[in-house]
């Protein structure tokens, strides 16, 4: 029995390591460990979920996350927070290591975990508690409130908790312990900094563009809206365990390749998380360094989701070999082709993420390119608009007597005819023809809606640089259809085709998301 006791010990400390834990993974030893968890022996059982809490996966932890759960919630129901108790120190440990799983997440929430930690924090007796069961228990409630506004709205009406929590952050800070600190900073900026961060943020964005107005308005002049260029070509978010490989690559982009990339030099001893939310906002793209210590860390899931959430450009980088991202790391990785510096040479890896990023950089390029053209589409027509609402033009009626028969028009007839229907952005595609030419050009519309659309705007897009709406190219043809069918009714099959092609086929109007980074 003792043997039993000393050899689960024994896997416990080993399953710390990541490079053992990896190992004990791929052995697939879950099975071995879990005989032990319906065993009789209190300290047999407690040590093999330990173990489990480090090695399972999320598919193994989704057969059972409400028994591995109720586990470590009736270990917590044990802590007594005015007193010390040295064997919470590997309880907390666990449970930590397994917030990073959804399901386990939702399970401690739900079986009122959080609540336990809050009393803990809040009314516990900090001479009785120890700094790792501070840091262990800040960095759990930390992971609770990722994607979860009813925590965080919680936890901000307990005004004695955050008291207590900014009370730890400062005498961390103080004394030196960097880990305890950023663990209070962490869950400090989850609860009360960040919404605010990104009003201001927004707030300053607003005044610029009021300034930009009143600039505008005193000079007489427009200028064209243009988004504001970031700071750094990337920013780079990794965990300490892959401090090496990540300060390499940053090495390489800057000194060989001349990117201008933001990345915490110290990381443990660096920057503020606020300082890093400034820097995902200030930066192309967002370098996501995955690997198990990445996915187990809160302070990389802050920076993931919050990259995630304000719709930044991401590129994954793999960390190591036999990793395989799952759980919200894999949520946010979704479809997007990762580099591999686990698998190939790091010069190999490094020309292919460099290819990668020139790749984006030029996607990125493109859409903005196309929704500056489209603004300046949009306010032309906005301005013609205008202009004919002042102006003399003679009585609809009148135009259309005078029109007379398509055939018979000539380019004047033919421009006056789209200004009428508001066709403005067919007018650069029909300069220069006459009415019979118009009715050549609308059978050859009416024969293949499809293909003619997709020729049209990309001859307008590349000999004029505007857009053409699709709604524009229905209009055309409708009052072409009245012109020269007697109003008889189109076919409603080449209609919904047109309108299928435009959103399925046409990769002119496409824009990356923000998950195609």
């Amino acid at each position: 029995q003792e043997l039993i006791n000393v050899t689960l010990e024994a896997f416990h400390n080993l399953s710390k390591n990541t490079d053992i834990r990896t190992i004990m993974k791929n052995r697939q030893l879950t099975s071995l460990f879990y005989n032990f968890t319906s065993t009789q022996n209190i300290e047999e059982r407690k040590l093999a979920f330990s173990i489990l809490a480090e090695i399972m996966d999320e598919k193994e932890i989704n057969e059972k996350p409400n028994e591995i759960t109720s586990v470590f919630i009736d270990q917590l129901k044990q802590l007594n927070p005015n007193e010390y108790n040295p064997n919470m120190d590997s309880t907390l440990s666990s449970l930590q290591a397994l917030m990073q799983h959804e399901q386990i997440k939702n399970q401690f929430i739900q079986q009122n975990g959080a609540q336990a930690l809050v009393s803990f924090i809040r009314d516990g007796d900090s001479s009785k508690q120890s700094e790792t069961q501070q840091e262990d228990a800040l960095k759990i409630l930390w992971s609770t409130t990722f994607n979860n506004p009813h925590i965080v709205n919680t936890l901000q009406n307990d005004v004695k908790l955050m008291t207590r929590v900014n009370d730890i952050y400062h005498h961390a800070k103080e004394k030196g312990n960097v880990t305890l600190e950023k663990a209070a900073e962490g869950l400090i900026w989850k609860v009360e900094k960040e919404e605010k961060f990104k009003e201001e943020q927004a707030a300053e964005a607003e005044r610029k563009k009021e300034e930009k107005k009143k600039k505008e308005k005193a000079s007489g002049v427009v200028e064209e809206e243009e988004e504001e260029e970031e700071k750094y070509d990337l920013m780079i978010s990794y965990s300490w365990a892959d401090m090496d490989l990540a300060h390499r690559i940053f090495h390489h982009l800057t000194e060989k390749l001349g990117y201008k990339i933001w990345l915490d030099q110290e990381q443990m001893h660096g920057s503020t998380i606020e300082a890093m939310a400034n820097a995902v906002d200030n930066a192309q793209f967002i370098l996501m360094c995955m690997s198990d210590t990445y996915k187990r860390s809160a302070n990389c899931q802050s920076e993931a989701e919050y990259a995630h959430n304000r719709k930044k450009h991401i590129v994954p980088c793999k960390m190591k070999k036999d990793y395989n991202p799952d759980g919200w790391l894999g949520f946010i990785l979704g479809t997007r082709l990762y580099i591999d510096f686990g698998t190939y040479e790091f010069e190999k890896a490094i020309e292919l993420l460099d290819n990668e990023i020139q790749l984006q950089k030029k996607k990125r390029k493109a859409a903005k390119e196309v929704a500056r053209v489209e603004r300046k589409a949009i306010a032309e027509e906005n301005a013609s608009k205008n202009e004919r609402k002042v102006s003399q033009a003679p009585p609809e009626i009148k135009l259309k007597s005078s029109l007379g028969n398509v055939s018979d028009w000539d380019e004047v007839n033919v421009r006056d005819f789209l200004l009428k229907e508001n066709l403005l952005s067919m007018i650069p595609l029909c300069n220069g023809i006459n009415g019979e030419e118009l009715r050549d050009l609308y059978a050859m519309c009416k024969s293949n809606s499809a293909s003619m659309y997709r020729s049209l705007k990309f001859e307008l897009l590349h000999g004029h640089h505007r857009i053409l709406p699709v709604s524009t190219f229905l209009r055309f043809m409708s009052r072409m259809r009245s012109a020269c069918d007697n109003g008889s009714s189109s076919n409603t099959q080449t209609v919904t085709k047109i309108k299928e092609d435009h959103i399925q086929e046409d990769p002119i109007q496409e824009e990356p998301t923000s998950e195609e980074d």
